[in-house]
């Protein structure tokens, strides 16, 4: 099973769960659940028997405290049959995601990961790929870069991984801790076509959405081509756009159109300050240079401004 299909697999698990947190389920669906989580199917793994008497929120606070707790982290068979696990783990993230308990969240990851160390080194290895693949991958499904600050904070901090491994990890939070939803976003400057120069700070009085992009990449076009006829982006005289080629090569960018009533420049700079693994990337800020959205997806940010303008 690939990779986005355990993940969308997962949704449903977690949609389930969640049901199952919130409302409770009689006996014969215990134990359907039970008969579905047995032995045969993931070596003896089940998912936590939730107190009926919670609430809603404590129930999924509980799911999540307690996920891993009938895991075995010392069987080989999870290790020698991964995509048993990575199921499971699959559906840890679809239940992660309900949640906007940051401590919480912490606390489960944190102690996974220890049990995972207090194994071998090579458990360990085995679940941080998979947040990496999971949360940190540009193209997973379900990247989360909440949750996986998270994931950083609880490697940088654990003093048993060694000091080379930390690097990239402490690397990584630090560039994920940039431009945060609720944070001002970090200045840079620019350059026009006609050679004049500006700054991202200096740009106030409306919402601005950075769209960061390369002109010989068929998704920016295609999200240009959006931006450029859609009513909720075009002409709205609440909303600037601005177009960064981040590039250092501008001769293709140079002979390529957009919009005239965009700002459109390149930047040297942003490479070091917005987290630019995968192009085109779309940073939503309101009229005072803070960040409402942070490297989303064109239909994230529809809805949003839709929302925020009342189209929805």
């Amino acid at each position: 099973m690939s990779f986005k299909s355990l993940f969308i697999k997962s949704i449903y698990s977690a949609a389930l769960l969640f049901a199952i947190a919130s409302c409770g389920v009689g006996n014969k669906g215990k134990e359907t659940i039970k008969k579905e989580n047995s032995k045969e199917n993931n070596f003896g793994f089940s998912f936590p028997e939730v107190p009926e008497i919670y609430s809603s929120e404590e129930k999924l606070r509980y799911l999540i405290s307690h996920f891993w707790d009938k895991f075995d982290f010392t069987n080989p068979e999870y290790y020698t049959t991964p995509e048993v696990t990575e199921q499971i783990f699959a559906d840890y993230i679809a239940v992660m995601s309900y949640s906007n308990e940051e401590s919480v969240r912490f606390k489960s990851i944190d102690g996974m990961l220890n049990r995972a160390f207090d194994n071998d080194t090579a458990s360990f290895a085995f679940f941080t790929d998979l947040y990496d693949k999971y949360l940190y991958d540009p193209n997973s499904p379900s990247r989360n870069e909440e949750i996986y600050i998270d994931v950083l904070q609880s490697i940088v901090k654990n003093g048993r991984v060694g000091d080379v491994h930390k690097i990239r990890y402490a690397s990584r939070l630090k560039r994920a801790n940039n431009n945060r939803p609720g944070t001002k976003a970090l200045d840079f400057s620019y350059t026009l076509r006609n050679g004049k120069k500006g700054n991202l700070h200096s740009l106030t009085g409306k919402n601005t959405l950075i769209f960061f992009n390369n002109p010989d990449c068929e998704e920016c076009y295609a999200i240009k081509t959006i931006l450029g006829e859609n009513e909720i982006f075009a002409n709205n005289p609440k909303l600037r756009i601005m177009s960064i080629y981040p590039d250092k090569d501008i001769s293709l960018w140079k002979e390529t159109e957009y919009p005239s009533s965009w700002i459109n420049g390149y930047s040297d700079e942003v490479d070091n300050k917005y987290d630019l693994r995968a192009i085109p990337s779309l940073y939503l800020l309101d009229e005072n240079g803070k960040v409402i959205i942070k490297d989303a997806q064109i239909d994230v940010v529809y809805e949003t401004l839709a929302g925020m303008l009342g189209y929805l």
